[in-house]
Protein backbone atom coordinates (compact mmCIF):
# COMPACT_ATOMS: atom_id res chain seq x y z
CA UNK A 1 0.00 0.00 0.00
CA UNK A 2 1.42 3.31 -1.03
CA UNK A 3 0.66 6.00 1.53
CA UNK A 4 -0.45 9.21 -0.14
CA UNK A 5 -0.55 12.63 1.46
CA UNK A 6 -4.25 12.88 0.54
CA UNK A 7 -4.99 9.75 2.63
CA UNK A 8 -3.30 11.30 5.63
CA UNK A 9 -5.04 14.62 5.06
CA UNK A 10 -8.48 12.95 4.90
CA UNK A 11 -7.85 11.23 8.22
CA UNK A 12 -6.64 14.42 9.84
CA UNK A 13 -9.71 16.28 8.66
CA UNK A 14 -11.96 13.51 9.97
CA UNK A 15 -10.57 14.13 13.48
CA UNK A 16 -10.60 17.85 14.19
CA UNK A 17 -8.38 17.66 17.27
CA UNK A 18 -5.70 15.88 15.22
CA UNK A 19 -6.01 18.39 12.39
CA UNK A 20 -5.59 21.22 14.89
CA UNK A 21 -2.65 19.63 16.74
CA UNK A 22 -0.51 17.41 14.52
CA UNK A 23 2.17 18.53 12.14
CA UNK A 24 2.94 16.37 9.12
CA UNK A 25 6.34 15.44 10.59
CA UNK A 26 4.59 14.11 13.71
CA UNK A 27 2.32 11.92 11.60
CA UNK A 28 5.34 10.56 9.75
CA UNK A 29 7.21 9.93 13.00
CA UNK A 30 4.09 8.28 14.48
CA UNK A 31 4.06 5.87 11.53
CA UNK A 32 7.83 5.33 11.72
CA UNK A 33 7.78 4.58 15.45
CA UNK A 34 4.75 2.28 15.25
CA UNK A 35 6.57 0.42 12.50
CA UNK A 36 9.61 -0.07 14.73
CA UNK A 37 7.60 -1.26 17.74
CA UNK A 38 5.08 -3.28 15.71
CA UNK A 39 5.82 -6.58 17.52
CA UNK A 40 5.06 -4.83 20.81
CA UNK A 41 1.76 -3.55 19.43
CA UNK A 42 0.41 -6.82 18.08
CA UNK A 43 -2.22 -8.64 20.11
CA UNK A 44 -2.26 -12.34 19.16
CA UNK A 45 -0.96 -11.54 15.69
CA UNK A 46 -3.43 -8.73 14.91
CA UNK A 47 -3.40 -4.99 15.35
CA UNK A 48 -5.45 -4.15 18.46
CA UNK A 49 -8.28 -1.62 18.58
CA UNK A 50 -6.31 0.34 21.19
CA UNK A 51 -2.57 0.66 21.66
CA UNK A 52 -1.02 -0.96 24.74
CA UNK A 53 -0.54 1.64 27.47
CA UNK A 54 3.26 1.36 27.51
CA UNK A 55 3.31 2.07 23.76
CA UNK A 56 1.01 5.07 24.27
CA UNK A 57 3.39 6.39 26.94
CA UNK A 58 6.42 5.82 24.71
CA UNK A 59 4.86 7.49 21.66
CA UNK A 60 3.64 10.36 23.82
CA UNK A 61 7.19 10.95 25.05
CA UNK A 62 9.00 10.65 21.71
CA UNK A 63 6.42 12.63 19.71
CA UNK A 64 5.72 15.30 22.32
CA UNK A 65 1.98 14.59 22.17
CA UNK A 66 -0.57 14.00 24.88
CA UNK A 67 -1.59 10.37 25.44
CA UNK A 68 -5.07 11.27 24.18
CA UNK A 69 -3.67 12.49 20.86
CA UNK A 70 -1.56 9.34 20.54
CA UNK A 71 -4.64 7.18 21.12
CA UNK A 72 -6.65 9.19 18.60
CA UNK A 73 -3.76 8.98 16.11
CA UNK A 74 -3.94 5.19 16.42
CA UNK A 75 -7.67 5.27 15.64
CA UNK A 76 -7.04 7.49 12.61
CA UNK A 77 -3.91 5.83 11.24
CA UNK A 78 -4.07 2.21 12.44
CA UNK A 79 -4.69 0.69 9.02
CA UNK A 80 -2.01 2.87 7.42
CA UNK A 81 0.42 1.83 10.17
CA UNK A 82 -0.46 -1.81 9.59
CA UNK A 83 0.15 -1.54 5.84
CA UNK A 84 3.27 0.58 6.35
CA UNK A 85 4.96 -1.99 8.57
CA UNK A 86 4.72 -4.57 5.76
CA UNK A 87 6.77 -2.42 3.37
CA UNK A 88 10.56 -2.76 3.41
CA UNK A 89 12.28 -0.31 5.71
CA UNK A 90 13.92 2.44 3.71
CA UNK A 91 17.40 3.70 4.31
CA UNK A 92 17.72 6.10 7.15
CA UNK A 93 18.97 9.53 6.11
CA UNK A 94 22.46 8.98 7.49
CA UNK A 95 22.74 5.66 5.63
CA UNK A 96 21.75 7.41 2.40
CA UNK A 97 24.58 9.93 2.97
CA UNK A 98 26.99 7.07 3.67
CA UNK A 99 26.04 5.35 0.40
CA UNK A 100 25.69 8.32 -1.94
CA UNK A 101 27.19 11.40 -0.30
CA UNK A 102 30.79 10.94 -1.43
CA UNK A 103 29.77 10.20 -5.03
CA UNK A 104 28.03 13.57 -5.20
CA UNK A 105 30.29 15.53 -2.80
CA UNK A 106 27.49 16.09 -0.29
CA UNK A 107 28.14 15.61 3.42
CA UNK A 108 25.74 14.52 6.13
CA UNK A 109 26.64 17.64 8.10
CA UNK A 110 28.12 21.00 7.13
CA UNK A 111 31.48 21.65 8.74
CA UNK A 112 32.01 25.37 8.18
CA UNK A 113 34.18 27.94 9.92
CA UNK A 114 32.47 29.67 12.84
CA UNK A 115 33.18 33.10 11.31
CA UNK A 116 32.75 34.53 7.81
CA UNK A 117 34.70 37.79 8.22
CA UNK A 118 38.32 38.31 9.14
CA UNK A 119 38.74 39.21 12.81
CA UNK A 120 42.09 40.98 12.41
CA UNK A 121 41.67 44.75 12.89
CA UNK A 122 43.95 45.58 9.94
CA UNK A 123 41.65 43.67 7.53
CA UNK A 124 38.60 45.93 7.93
CA UNK A 125 36.46 42.86 8.67
CA UNK A 126 36.82 41.64 5.11
CA UNK A 127 34.72 38.69 3.99
CA UNK A 128 36.72 35.45 4.08
CA UNK A 129 37.06 33.88 0.64
CA UNK A 130 38.91 31.16 -1.28
CA UNK A 131 37.09 28.17 0.15
CA UNK A 132 39.08 25.00 0.48
CA UNK A 133 36.97 21.84 0.81
CA UNK A 134 38.34 18.60 2.25
CA UNK A 135 36.55 15.26 2.46
CA UNK A 136 36.43 14.10 6.09
CA UNK A 137 34.63 11.81 8.53
CA UNK A 138 32.64 12.90 11.56
CA UNK A 139 32.66 10.34 14.37
CA UNK A 140 29.53 10.49 16.55
CA UNK A 141 28.33 8.38 19.44
CA UNK A 142 24.70 8.26 18.35
CA UNK A 143 24.87 8.33 14.55
CA UNK A 144 28.12 6.49 13.88
CA UNK A 145 30.66 7.62 11.30
CA UNK A 146 29.32 10.19 8.84
CA UNK A 147 30.81 11.50 5.60
CA UNK A 148 31.32 15.26 5.75
CA UNK A 149 33.09 17.97 3.83
CA UNK A 150 35.08 20.44 5.91
CA UNK A 151 35.40 23.92 4.44
CA UNK A 152 38.09 26.43 5.31
CA UNK A 153 38.01 30.11 4.32
CA UNK A 154 40.92 32.51 3.99
CA UNK A 155 41.51 36.23 4.23
CA UNK A 156 42.93 37.71 1.04
CA UNK A 157 42.43 41.32 2.07
CA UNK A 158 44.68 44.11 0.85
CA UNK A 159 43.06 46.60 3.25
CA UNK A 160 45.51 48.73 5.30
CA UNK A 161 48.67 47.21 3.85
CA UNK A 162 50.39 50.59 4.27
CA UNK A 163 50.56 50.24 8.08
Amino acid sequence: MSILAVDILKRLLAHESLAQSLQFAQVQRFLDFTRRVWPEILDRGAAPLALPLHIVAFLSAVLGLSPELVKLSWVAFKDIAEAYQKEPIELDLDDAFRLHGNDHHVGAEAINPPISHCHRPECCKQLLTDPSVVEARLYTLTRGVLPVYSRSLYCRSSCNLNL
